[in-house]
């Protein structure tokens, strides 16, 4: 399991409701989709999230995810605020997240992604988002397990019985003067 399938699991505890698979898609998906917004014209890269976060007072939550120090957590009330609620909507129906869960789970991955975008505080140009943005994807995706293998059928009649054959009765045979095991085998 990857860093950002962790982080929503802590995030959405028993309410992501799905095992790691299923976590991992959304992790992925809400991922793919903050990079998606990053990348709108309207959103100006992470510079205009950056610029967006100052008007909104949350200036110094988002200038610590690209410093180098510690990042500053930020609440799903914040999130919808600075991304604006349809964004945020939006996100959480492509990874089957709703309402405050798609806020929290993006609250707590937003941080750490513009964090790994903007490597010892450089934020990099807009064609540059993107591109990073696939190698932390690529980096963060489970490998691939290996193949189990598939229980073979094929041989397997139609009204054949499921119940095991009842064992033979067992033979008796009395011992005689002479006899030895080898001799008992011979004639049985």
């Amino acid at each position: 399991m990857g860093l950002f399938d962790e982080i929503l699991g802590q995030a959405l505890g028993s309410a992501a409701g799905g095992p790691g698979d299923e976590r991992a898609k959304q992790s992925s998906s809400l991922l793919t989709g903050l990079l998606d917004q990053l990348d709108e014209p309207e959103m100006g890269g992470i510079q205009g999230l950056s610029q967006r976060s100052q008007g909104q007072g949350l200036g110094d939550i988002v200038s610590s995810w690209i410093g180098t120090g510690a990042n500053r957590s930020i609440s799903p009330d914040q999130v919808s605020s600075l991304l604006g609620p349809r964004r945020v909507e939006a996100l959480g129906q492509s990874a089957g997240l709703a309402g405050p869960l798609a806020a929290g789970a993006i609250a707590a991955l937003l941080p750490i992604l513009i964090d790994k975008l903007t490597p010892k505080g450089n934020v990099p140009a807009s064609a540059e988002v993107q591109q990073r943005g696939r190698e932390i994807l690529r980096s963060e995706a489970p490998a691939a397990a290996p193949a189990r293998p598939r229980a073979d059928f094929s041989d397997v009649q139609a009204g054949s019985s499921t119940v095991a054959k009842p064992p033979p009765e067992p033979e008796t045979y009395v011992v005689a003067a002479g006899d030895s095991l080898s001799k008992i085998a011979k004639r049985l």
